[in-house]
């Protein structure tokens, strides 16, 4: 294991206690417990790169615990706890996109005729179903669904149902959009 991979998991470790348990602080014994089989240096190595870097606010005392420094992790900061919820939504957009690897992903260009706009994705498309992985964005009936083709021609879909699944047993939240070719 190296370093740049303990401090990353200490971060996911360290987000789990305080931003969704919502914890007042971590202390050693939490982090020796939860990582029993690292040498006390390895969790000391993780913490300063974490500390000396800005990702979290901690307390440090002039003692130790079974080797590891004595702190008391106050929070993460904003930036820390983003990049970890960025990497998570990556990790479960991944994961979608294994899941459904029926056909393969490719760009889709979304018209949103009332916004009058346009956006680039990437789509699973079936017969009639299209996937969208990105959740953040609202889809509606009417909306058309462009898909180049190789020989330069351009496929177009129009929305005419959608359905926006939440995450379920391990799956991603997704949409699957009926669609029709037009």
């Amino acid at each position: 294991m190296n370093t740049k991979q303990d401090y990353n998991k200490l971060l996911l470790f360290l987000y789990k206690e305080l931003v969704e348990e919502k914890k007042d602080g971590v202390s050693p014994k939490t982090v020796v417990q939860e990582f029993q089989d690292w040498a006390p240096e390895r969790i000391n190595e993780a913490y300063v790169y974490l500390r000396d870097n800005h990702f979290l606010r901690s307390i440090s005392l002039p003692s130790s615990y079974n080797g590891v420094f004595d702190f008391w992790i106050q929070e993460l900061y904003p930036y820390a706890i983003k990049l970890v919820e960025d990497e998570l939504e990556s990790k479960k957009q991944e994961k979608l996109r294994n899941m459904l690897n029926q056909y393969p992903w490719e760009p889709i260009k979304l018209i949103k005729k009332d916004e009058n706009r346009a956006l680039f994705l990437d789509a699973s498309i079936g017969e009639d179903i299209i996937f969208i992985a990105d959740t953040k964005i609202a889809i509606k009936e009417g909306n058309i669904i462009e898909r180049s083709l190789g020989n330069g021609l351009v496929e177009k879909y129009l929305v005419l149902d959608k359905d926006l699944t939440s995450e379920k047993d391990g799956i991603p939240s997704h949409y699957k959009i009926k669609v029709r070719k037009t």
